[in-house]
């Protein structure tokens, strides 16, 4: 029997240096740095402190499990493997203060990260807007497109922060970009030769006005263009169908002109000299 109560004490002082230890405490107030009495005094008097660092060991653990959970989210999240999050496994034997406050400190710069990708993809979503709405393109199956958390009727924390999201992103926005540059030079293209045609055939001001959202950005820089719908694809085809159709209308009085010229010769001619 006397042996039982000897290993229980053993165990039970080897299991207050190992939560001491795991805790990174070097001493604990409430039991005495030497035991004295017997071996029942001896426990009765580490068995409360025990309890309270099993306790404070379970706390530990908590907190650990929390701020893990949190880097696991935003580290998954930044690599775009948001679905596939795993539940972190604590280091039961480090538990103390200076393991947790590493945590901590790695906690604060991803949370950093994340709020510099989320302010860079809204970034790019708003420009992904204006440049949608000036080309007359659906904004919310382009951002769709890209990845489904960028539509507006999720919350912002809820959007895609990660490289390949950020990558997408941005190569969107140099292909609308570049859309719009080309647009615009079909524009300025189309309405030069609206207006020659308008000044060869003498068109009025009141038809012309009809194409003013085609002729008001002959001059204008990529920049400068940002009206909604301002290069929108029909607009192009309008103005398209117009050019066609005074080139057909030039190439009739052309002709009408051409014959009167060859009618007033063959007069000419047919005069007695």
């Amino acid at each position: 029997m006397q042996q039982i109560w000897d290993e229980a004490l053993a165990d039970a002082k080897v299991e207050f240096s190992r939560l001491l230890s795991a805790l990174g405490e070097k001493t604990y107030d409430g039991i005495p740095e030497k035991y004295s009495g017997s071996i029942k005094e001896q426990l009765a008097a580490i068995a409360p402190a025990l309890e309270k660092l099993w306790k404070q060991k379970d706390e530990r653990i908590k907190e650990f499990l929390d701020v893990q959970s949190q880097i696991e989210k935003i580290g998954s999240e930044i690599a775009g493997t948001s679905e596939q999050v795993e539940s972190p496994k604590v280091d039961e034997s480090d538990l103390s203060l200076k393991k947790l406050d590493e945590f901590h400190a790695q906690l604060q710069d991803l949370q950093k990260e994340k709020s510099e990708r989320l302010h860079q993809v809204l970034d790019f979503v708003s420009i992904i807007h204006d440049l949608c709405a000036v080309l007359g393109i659906d904004f919310f199956s382009t951002v769709t497109e890209v990845h489904p958390s960028l539509n507006d009727s999720t919350g912002v924390q809820s959007k895609s922060i990660s490289n390949d999201t950020l990558s997408s992103l941005a190569r969107t926005v140099l292909a609308l970009e570049e859309d719009k540059k080309q647009r615009l030079q079909k524009f300025q293209e189309l309405a030069t030769q609206l207006i020659d045609l308008w000044n060869l055939m003498d068109t009025t001001e009141e038809e012309r006005s009809l194409f003013d959202h085609v002729t008001c950005n002959t001059s204008a820089s990529v920049d400068e263009v940002s009206i909604p719908g301002a290069l929108a694809l029909d607009l192009i085809e309008q103005a398209e169908v117009e050019v066609e159709r005074l080139d057909q209308l030039k190439a009739s009085r052309m002709k009408e002109i051409a014959f009167k010229k060859q009618a007033v010769l063959e007069r000419f001619l047919l005069v007695p000299t």
